[in-house]
C-alpha cells in the first residue's frame, strides 16, 4: 500500500494572507518592568511635592519671624533714648523684653498680628545693650522662636536653614554643636535660650549713627527744614534770668500763646490765642499797645497802663478814633484829597476815598500819602531798597522785590495749613473745614516711623468725600508697618 507524504503545517500557511498583519503584545516580564518604573517615578514625584510643601511652610515661618523682628526694630527706634539709658518704657513691663501683646498695643505690630507662628510656636523678644549709654551704644534686637523650629511637628535641620534663607539677610539660626550662638548673614549673637540647636531668629541692630541726621540736644547745626514741622508740646527758645527765676526768652505754648521776653524775663510782646489779643509792653512790663480781637479795638496806653488813644467800635455801626477824652465819633466824612495828588502843606491831614472806603492821608514831600507814610507807586516801577512797601492810588499794597514794585498779595501763600494727623495704612484723614472763598483742600504726606528696611515707600491718599483714606505701601503694594504724618491745607 502506498501512502502520500503530508506537507508540514506551519503558522504561516495556517494564517489567512488576505490583508491581515501580525499582532504583538507585552510579555509578563516587560509589563513588570514598566510598572516598576512607573512606581519609582511616582515615588519621586510624591517626595518632590511633599518637599515643596515643607519648603513653603518653612518660608511662611521665616516671614512670620521677620515681620515680628521688624516690629521690634520699630519699637527700638521709637524708644532709643530710654533703652540706651536703661529707663522704663511706658506700656511695657520689661523694656528690653516686650511681648507681642505690648507691641500690638503700642502700634509697633499690626493689631491682627497672630500670637503663634504658622507652625504654632511662640516668639520671644530680647534687646541687648552694648556700650550703653554713650556714643558707641548699640541695641541688638532679636525675635526668636522659643523652641527648635518644627514643621508638621517634626524638627528638620534643612527646613530651619530654608526659613533663615527666606528672611532676606535678617534671619539667623543656631547650629549643631554650636547651639549657644545664633548666626546669620549680618549678625552673630548669643542664643537667648542657651545652648539649643535649631532656634530660628530675626535680628536688627540700631546705634546712635541712625540719629546723627536728626537734630538733638546741644546741636549747633542748622537743621534747614524743607517742609512742615509739627510740635505737640511747647517750644522754648533762649534763656533769661530774673534773680532766682529763669525763663525762656521766646515761647510757643500749647494754648496757642506766643510770648517774647527781655533778658530779665519781662514780657515784651505776646500773641494770646485764648483771649484773641496781641500786645506789646515797655521794659518794665507795662502794656503800652493792645489789639483786642474780642472788642475789635486798637488801644495805646501810657507808662502807668492807662488807655490814652486808639480806635474802637462803639456797637452802633460806627468806629471811633479817640485820644484821651477827645472823641471823633459818628461824623460824616468827606473826601478832600486823593492819594498821589499834589498837596501844599507838609504834614497836613485829610480824608481820601479809596473805592467805597475812606482812609486818612497825610501830606508828605508835596504829595498825599497814606498815614503810614507809604510811598505812592505803580506796579512794575523801579524801587529801592528791596523790602520797602508802597501803595497804589487805588490802595493796592506793593513791595519792592528785585528792584521792582510787585503786588504784595502775589507774594503771599495760597495754601493755609490746618491740621496734622499721624496715620497708618488704611487710616482716615478728615478734610479741613475751610472758610468761604476757599477753592479746595489738600494734604501733604510726610515720613514718620515706618519700618527701617531698604525698600520703596509709597505714601498716597484716596479721596472719599469729606475725608481721605491713607495708604502706606512698598513697591509690591504690600502694607508697610508704621505710620506717617499728613498735614492738611485750605486753598484760597
Amino acid at each position: 500500500m502506498l501512502f502520500k507524504k503530508r506537507p508540514f503545517v506551519t503558522q504561516e500557511n495556517r494564517t489567512p494572507k488576505l490583508g491581515v498583519s501580525k499582532q504583538r503584545g507585552f510579555t509578563l516580564i516587560e509589563l513588570s518592568i514598566t510598572l516598576l518604573i512607573i512606581g519609582i517615578l511616582s515615588l519621586f514625584a510624591m517626595k518632590k511635592t511633599l518637599q515643596d510643601v515643607d519648603d513653603a511652610s518653612a518660608s511662611a515661618i521665616g516671614a512670620y519671624v521677620s515681620t515680628a523682628a521688624a516690629g521690634l526694630d520699630n519699637y527700638v527706634i521709637m524708644n532709643f533714648t530710654s533703652l540706651t539709658n536703661g529707663t522704663s518704657v511706658a506700656g511695657v513691663a520689661t523694656s528690653t523684653q516686650p511681648s507681642i501683646t505690648e507691641l500690638r498695643t503700642l502700634g509697633r505690630l499690626p493689631t491682627s498680628f497672630p500670637s503663634f507662628s504658622p507652625n504654632q510656636q511662640q516668639l520671644r523678644f530680647d534687646i541687648v545693650r552694648t556700650s550703653c549709654p554713650g556714643t558707641g551704644c548699640t541695641l541688638t534686637a532679636t525675635a526668636c522662636l522659643t523652641a527648635p523650629m518644627t514643621v508638621h511637628g517634626t524638627y528638620r535641620d534643612d527646613l530651619v536653614t530654608q526659613a533663615m534663607i527666606s528672611m532676606g539677610g535678617h534671619g539667623g539660626r543656631s547650629h549643631l554643636n554650636a547651639g549657644s550662638v545664633v548666626r546669620g548673614a549680618t549678625f552673630n549673637v548669643a542664643n537667648p535660650l542657651g545652648n539649643v540647636e535649631g532656634i530660628l531668629c530675626g535680628a536688627n541692630a540700631v546705634d546712635a549713627a541712625l540719629y546723627a541726621q536728626f537734630t538733638k540736644m546741644n546741636d549747633t547745626r542748622d537743621p534747614n527744614f524743607q517742609g512742615n514741622v509739627s510740635i505737640a508740646g511747647s517750644l522754648k527758645v533762649g534763656s533769661g534770668t530774673n534773680g532766682s527765676t529763669s525763663c525762656a526768652l521766646g515761647e510757643i505754648l500749647t494754648s496757642g500763646q506766643i510770648i517774647s521776653r527781655a533778658s530779665n524775663c519781662i514780657n515784651r510782646a505776646w500773641l494770646d490765642g485764648t483771649n484773641g489779643q496781641v500786645g506789646v509792653a515797655n521794659a518794665a512790663g507795662t502794656t503800652r499797645a493792645l489789639m483786642d480781637g474780642t472788642t475789635g479795638s486798637f488801644t495805646s496806653m501810657d507808662a502807668s497802663g492807662t488807655t490814652r488813644a486808639g480806635v474802637r467800635y462803639n456797637g452802633a455801626g460806627q468806629s471811633e478814633l479817640f485820644s484821651d477824652n477827645a472823641v471823633l465819633s459818628g461824623a460824616t466824612l468827606n473826601a478832600t484829597a486823593s492819594i498821589g495828588a499834589v498837596c501844599a502843606t507838609e504834614a497836613a491831614m485829610s480824608w481820601a476815598l479809596q473805592g467805597t472806603r475812606y482812609t486818612l492821608v497825610r501830606c508828605t514831600s508835596g504829595f498825599w500819602t497814606s498815614t503810614g507814610g507809604l510811598a505812592v507807586a505803580t506796579l512794575g516801577s523801579t524801587c529801592s531798597p528791596d523790602g520797602s512797601p508802597a501803595v497804589t492810588t487805588t490802595g493796592a499794597q506793593l513791595i519792592c522785590s528785585g528792584g521792582t514794585y510787585v503786588n504784595l498779595t502775589d507774594r503771599m501763600g495760597k495754601f493755609i495749613p490746618m491740621e496734622a494727623y499721624t496715620v497708618s495704612d488704611g487710616g482716615t484723614i478728615p478734610k479741613p473745614l475751610c472758610q468761604s472763598g476757599s477753592t479746595g483742600t489738600a494734604a501733604y504726606l510726610l515720613a514718620g516711623n515706618e519700618t527701617q528696611n531698604i525698600q520703596t515707600t509709597n505714601r498716597y491718599i484716596q479721596d472719599v468725600g469729606t475725608s481721605w483714606i491713607a495708604y502706606l505701601r512698598n513697591g509690591s503694594n504690600a502694607v508697610i508697618a508704621g505710620d506717617f504724618v499728613a498735614q492738611t491745607y485750605c486753598l484760597y
